[in-house]
């Protein structure tokens, strides 16, 4: 079973072409994939008037 921890590109070959391009200028083959990640948002949010806000979200 391949090692889904690191990037390997030829795993992709049977995406879109322009997916597939994409991935392989974005990532180097080998690196290490995270398993989670934190997004950390501010900004205005219209809400009848425009407001301020800050958000966390995680994803794993």
């Amino acid at each position: 079973m391949p090692d889904r921890s690191v990037f390997r590109p030829d795993e992709f070959s049977d995406r879109l072409e322009t997916v597939r391009r994409y991935l392989e200028h974005a990532i180097a083959p080998e690196t290490k994939l995270a398993s989670a990640v934190r997004l950390r948002m501010h900004g205005e949010i219209k809400l009848k008037d425009w407001l301020p806000f800050k958000a966390e979200q995680v994803i794993c």
